[in-house]
């Protein structure tokens, strides 16, 4: 099952979600490492961290672009959510035990709520948005399926006119977050996003010539991102010593810049090919980001490592300081990857999934008698449990 799951998987989609973890972890490790506050903002060492850190501010939205691409079209299984938790609760435990042998933090009744509940604590702000996205992904998936490219088309452009226009506008005059965007914090935000993903699965035609157009579409509109928030804002207050500051860009993942950037690189991506060496590699790798972001970005992990390891060498850089970073990203990366690794093998091996789907199909049994709920939310892992057993009875 595991090699044909893999051919029938978007390769391009996978080798884009890895690039989009690293830089999420490369980001991360500029901001929290507190590099930046640390330079002269008119320094050429500052100017090109801060220049690479713009170019990875698109990442998080690109996961969400390609929640849409990917599960639009795919079965709904709620136990996916399941498992995912499990895997959060998993690495929270992991790494306070790991912390309370090392560095004799004392353990108390707040540490062990954070460690089972982490939503109402503010840990993992992306994932808690996220499970709200994914109950509300069959409703979203019954829409986009039934609007018309051209409804769907024209609802994305008034919703992108209203959230990165004019609630900018209003927000800059007002103060009032009209939309509840919360800079792209939100959950309303990730729900665009995942829409905008779904229309390109649904309705846009891949062109394979254009791949240098979305690359330089990419780097085009990171450029203008980087301009209107950072170096043109930055210019005034050197040589005119006037403060300004951006309104589109103000808010750095609901910027119409940042969404236009990393529309390019999901086309660019998805319109790659590969060997069926790298086809391999990339699908294996590509599922295994999400515990790079769960071990990097957990608040133990972020306060005495990703904000610590980055300082320790980076005045021996000099104005290569950006070559500092990358490494520490890589190293991060690949240290988080490994780890994931072997946490897939034992979930593997004591069969995680299998028993969220039986928690899920006990759950199924009960809403049955409400067709409602029991089709948005558990037909699709019904049948496609009725069907493995098919199969696996004929297979004997």
């Amino acid at each position: 099952m595991g090699s044909d799951y893999k051919k029938q998987r978007n390769c391009g989609v996978d080798c884009l979600r890895i690039v989009a973890m690293f830089a999420i972890v490369l980001q991360h490790c500029i901001l929290h490492g507190g590099i930046l506050q640390e330079q002269n903002i008119f320094s050429v060492k500052y100017g090109l961290v801060d220049l690479v850190t713009f170019f990875c501010f698109g990442a998080v939205n690109t996961y969400l672009l390609i929640s849409g691409y990917i599960n639009v079209n795919t079965k709904y299984k709620l136990s996916r959510i399941m498992y995912l938790w499990i895997e959060v609760i998993f690495y929270n435990l992991i790494i306070n035990i790991v912390a309370t042998l090392i560095l004799k933090t004392p353990v108390t009744a707040d540490i062990i709520l954070r460690i089972f509940t982490p939503p109402p604590h503010h840990e993992y702000w992306f994932f808690t948005r996220y499970t709200l996205l994914f109950l509300l992904m069959p409703i979203i998936n019954m829409i986009a399926h039934k609007m018309s490219k051209k409804c769907y088309r024209i609802f994305l452009i008034v919703i992108y006119v209203l959230f990165c226009f004019v609630a900018p506008v209003v927000k800059k005059y007002t103060g009032i977050d009209i939309f509840i965007l919360k800079g792209g914090y939100s959950t309303v935000w990730f729900v665009a996003m995942y829409m905008t993903g779904a229309y390109f699965r649904l309705h846009f035609i891949l062109e394979k010539k254009k791949k240098i157009v979305y690359f330089l579409g990419f780097v085009f509109f990171s450029l203008l991102l980087y301009l209107d928030n950072e170096f043109i804002p930055t210019f005034f207050k050197q040589y005119k010593n006037v403060e300004i500051s951006s309104i589109l860009s103000a808010d750095t993942y609901s910027s119409p810049f940042t969404v236009l950037a990393v529309v390019c690189m999901l086309l660019l991506f998805v319109n790659i090919d590969f060997s069926n060496r790298i086809k391999h590699f990339v699908c294996s790798v590509g599922p295994l980001t999400f515990g790079v972001y769960l071990i990097h970005d957990n608040p133990i992990t972020r306060e005495y490592v990703v904000s610590r390891v980055p300082k320790m060498f980076e005045q021996n850089f000099g104005n290569s300081l950006v070559i500092w970073m990358v490494l520490c990203a890589v190293f991060f990366f690949f240290t988080c990857l490994l780890i994931e690794f072997l946490v897939q093998l034992l979930f593997k091996k004591i069969e995680v999934r299998q028993v969220c789907n039986k928690i899920c199909l006990f759950f199924a049994k009960i809403f049955k008698k409400v067709p409602p709920i029991y089709n948005l939310f558990f037909s699709d892992l019904v049948n496609s449990c009725n069907s493995e057993k098919d199969a696996a009875k004929n297979n004997k």
